[in-house]
């Protein structure tokens, strides 16, 4: 079973992060590969299979480690090069929504069925 493990950075320190997780990878398959080749020329199929079934693996779990760095990525270049929000805009939707909560209020304290 897969889980999500987080931790806090620096926004500066994401790229090294993610280097890090990159050289944690641990890939030898290309020894598997030859002693699966080797387990043929040997005609030992069963050894083939198994071997090729361990760079599966190890393939699946690099594909899962460099799409999670990617997506850290991702997220890092969108926080970093996204501008802040117009907070001027954000303060007239705020007034006007709270114009609508007094003009439903009012409403409301007017309605004769309530």
């Amino acid at each position: 079973m897969r889980v999500n493990i987080a931790y806090s950075a620096d926004i500066e320190d994401v790229p090294r992060e993610v280097c890090k997780l990159i050289q944690a990878l641990s890939i030898n398959h290309e020894g598997l590969i030859d002693r699966a080749v080797l387990s043929l020329e040997e005609d030992n199929v069963d050894s083939a299979i198994e071997n090729i079934d361990k760079v599966r693996q190890e393939m699946y779990q690099v594909d899962q480690r460099l799409a999670d760095c990617s997506a850290i990525l991702q997220g890092y270049i969108k926080t970093k090069y996204t501008p802040p929000p117009n907070t001027s805009e954000m303060q007239d939707t705020l007034e006007g929504i709270e114009q609508q909560l007094e003009d439903m209020g009012a409403e409301i304290e007017n309605d004769p069925t309530s």
